[in-house]
């Protein structure tokens, strides 16, 4: 496995068709209140690779 190249960290709370067939999709009057979808991060965790040699 090449894991020597840099890379992008991507947060993601996409709306999937999955959640939207099931009625899971927020309504446009849900949608005006910012903080009931605000997704916040407070911490990523990221480990480096190590030579086992």
């Amino acid at each position: 496995m090449n894991l020597d190249k840099e890379m992008d960290i991507i947060i993601n709370v996409e709306d999937q068709n999955w959640n939207a067939c099931n009625g899971r999709t927020p309504k446009d009057s849900e949608l005006q209140i910012v903080d009931n979808h605000t997704f916040k991060v407070d911490w990523i965790r990221i480990y480096k690779p190590i030579d086992k040699n």
